[in-house]
């Protein structure tokens, strides 16, 4: 129930795309290395959502080709 003295808050970001926050809170004042670290664990956090999106992306591409192929495909017979 106590109030924290402390709060980082750090940006998930890639390739200049913001894709959220992490916000920590400590009852003592965040050290260098920990920030660091916090930082570097949102940068791979960022990367993985990029990847993700792009990967639902490719997915919705690659379907709507083949839907495409399939048409063209019953047209032709």
């Amino acid at each position: 129930e106590a109030n924290p003295n402390a709060i980082l808050v750090v940006p998930l970001t890639f390739n200049e795309t913001i894709y959220g926050v992490v916000e920590l809170a400590g009852f003592e004042a965040f050290q260098k290395h920990e920030i660091a670290f916090v930082e570097r664990l949102a940068e791979s956090i960022a990367a993985a959502i990029s990847e993700i999106n792009n990967d639902k992306k490719q997915q919705m591409l690659l379907e709507t080709t083949q839907k495409q192929s399939d048409k063209f495909r019953e047209k032709d017979t």
